[in-house]
């Protein structure tokens, strides 16, 4: 897998209340493939158990977009990570 882009949008309090999150939603995050692929709205969270992502799912939440095995979900999780501690604020 070839993530070529990652665009991140760190989210505030006011940001979080008007995309009705909660406080673990830290950012939100489109990332684009291969440069063919673009994949938006995928949320970087942290929790009890440390830092996960949420991937887009449709209005019945069926995931429209998801990693198939827990090593492509890592490495998405890393660059989100990654772009998340290097951000300029």
């Amino acid at each position: 897998m070839n993530i070529t882009r990652v665009d991140l949008y760190v989210l505030d309090d006011n940001a979080r209340e008007e995309l009705g999150l909660n406080e673990h939603a830290l950012a939100v995050a489109s990332l684009v493939f291969n440069y063919d692929l673009a994949v938006h709205k995928i949320l970087l969270c942290t929790g009890e158990g440390g830092p996960y992502i949420l991937f887009p799912k449709d209005k019945v939440g069926k995931g429209i977009f998801y990693p198939i095995n827990n090593e492509s979900r890592q490495e998405i999780l890393n660059v989100l990570l990654e772009a998340y501690e290097n951000r300029e604020d």
